[in-house]
């Protein structure tokens, strides 16, 4: 499995000095789920990633599944954050 950052991505997260990162499933759409991202330890059975001098853990449900994810940073008028997008597509409705 491969972990994709956005050029907008790797500048917010330089912004806010993040390391050790996790992504995990947070929850279910018509779509399919909803992967979040946030600063944490790996837990039991997770995927460890090296990805431009940062630590992913991914959950490994996810990672057994996944091509590729990639981090994108959204800002928008009323909600702005990361999207986590799998194999190209987003996980949003």
């Amino acid at each position: 499995m491969e972990i994709r950052i956005t050029e907008k991505a790797a500048a917010e997260l330089d912004n806010i000095n993040a390391d050790n990162l996790r992504i995990a499933v947070q929850g279910y759409g018509w779509s399919g789920p909803y992967f979040g991202l946030a600063q944490g330890e790996p837990q039991y059975g997770d995927v460890t990633i090296e990805k431009d001098g940062r630590t992913f853990a991914v959950e490994r449900e996810i990672a057994d599944v996944v091509n590729y994810l990639e981090i994108d940073y959204y800002k928008g008028w009323l909600r702005k954050g990361f999207q986590i997008n799998i194999n190209g597509r987003s996980s949003s409705c």
